[in-house]
């Protein structure tokens, strides 16, 4: 793959998911990289020869790139692409992934071949973090290209965005059961890098500032931020819904039995933390200025109705991972 010669020999619909799909273009592939992209995003002109340059720079059996929603998209896949859930990069360094997304990786073929391909149980989603694990448990390096770059076309309605999300919790909940050392005591993903992309959480209080010192006495800035503390992140977590959504029920018991309407100030409390948080999220938004409806945007993420859909990921995903947990 040289990022010039771009000739194809045509497409077929292949039965069986995302992966299996993926594990046939591997075995019809007849160079030494095989680059992928989704049916949603289409590749920069220099899409491959980014990709290439980053593979004979170094040993990484695969490279990633960035993933860019289009200027011109429609307000609604826009607002779509500023919301949590959407693909996002896991870097150690500038050149160095721990997580590359599916819209927009490549990999060597004899590595991919070495693990065995993509797995097929993963149909819809997931398919991408499983074999960046797979690899890097080989003791293989993922890169980066800040070059290498997809035009990626968001969910373009918040039914289809919402459709996604439940996909991606069952995706989450093949990962887990796969590789449960990847996730912590409460069932939450551990990254050891950094996410980058538009459309991550903020969490309630405290995300960051750059901090001089007082009155300037400070000459450097800290190397790393400190990360969340538990309750900053609560209402980013799918057990905060469900806490809310026992609140919730036990006032509602309140109607039978008077002395549970103590808790409904707790509720209240709960309430209020998540509208706080999705507020706090959805007004770091930043859009293209140049597309037509960037203010019809920005309208929609300050409305209640987008700014709950921010909330979508968790609660979604809460309803395919609890069974996975149980079992």
């Amino acid at each position: 793959m040289d990022g010039q010669d771009c000739r194809h020999r045509g497409w077929v619909r292949v039965p069986g998911g995302l992966s299996n799909a993926r594990n046939v273009g591997l075995h019809a592939a007849t160079g030494d990289i095989v680059a992928y992209i989704d049916a949603d995003a289409r590749p920069d002109e220099r899409w491959l020869t980014y990709l290439a340059a980053e593979f004979s720079r170094a040993e990484h059996v695969g490279v990633g790139g960035w993933n860019i929603g289009p200027p011109d998209d429609c307000w609604m896949a826009q607002c779509v692409a500023q919301s949590p859930g959407r693909p996002v990069h896991v870097l150690l360094s500038d050149t160095v992934a721990e997580h590359i997304p599916g819209c927009c990786m490549a990999f060597r073929k004899a590595a991919l071949e070495a693990v065995g391909g993509f797995d097929p149980q993963f149909r819809t989603a997931g398919d991408d973090v499983d074999i960046c694990w797979r690899l890097r448990e080989r003791g293989w390096t993922l890169g980066f290209s800040h070059g290498a770059m997809v035009w990626h076309h968001h969910r373009d309605s918040v039914r289809a965005y919402w459709k996604q999300q439940v996909g991606y919790g069952k995706a989450e909940a093949l990962l887990e059961r796969k590789w449960p050392e990847k996730y912590n005591s409460a069932g939450h993903l551990t990254w050891g890098g950094r996410l980058y992309g538009r459309g991550l959480a903020q969490p309630l209080v405290g995300t960051g500032r750059i901090y001089q010192g007082i009155w300037g006495t400070a000459p450097f800035q800290k190397l790393d931020t400190p990360s969340p503390g538990l309750f900053q992140a609560l209402p980013l977590m799918p057990e905060w819904h469900l806490f809310i959504a026992g609140l919730a029920l036990v006032t509602l018991l309140g109607l039978a039995w008077p002395p549970l309407f103590a808790v409904s100030p707790l509720l209240l409390v709960a309430l209020l933390a998540s509208v706080v948080q999705v507020f706090a999220s959805a007004s770091c938004a930043q859009f293209a200025r140049t597309s037509a409806g960037a203010q019809s945007c920005r309208r929609w993420s300050a409305c209640p109705p987008a700014d709950c859909a921010a909330a979508g990921p968790p609660l979604t995903r809460a309803d395919d991972l609890a069974p996975a947990r149980v079992e």
